[in-house]
């Protein structure tokens, strides 16, 4: 899986590979679950998560909007 990032215009601002978080973005949430567990705390249904970052980080500008989408 690869994931493109573009600007409100369409204009790709960045591309990264799915294995660039973890080797792959579950991985990210076994590690969230297990640090959970840790401190005692769980997931729950309907929990968000932040797994990182599919590419670098971009500097926010104002008015700026991204999305991310698979390719």
């Amino acid at each position: 899986m690869s994931v493109v990032i573009r600007d409100q215009d369409g204009k790709e601002l960045a591309r990264g590979p799915g294995s660039g978080i973890l080797e792959h973005p579950l991985n990210a949430v076994v590690w969230i679950a297990r640090d959970l567990a840790r401190d005692g705390a769980r997931l729950k249904a309907g929990d968000l998560l932040s797994l990182g970052s599919f590419s670098p980080l971009l500097p926010p500008k104002a008015g700026m909007a991204v999305t991310g989408a698979p390719s």
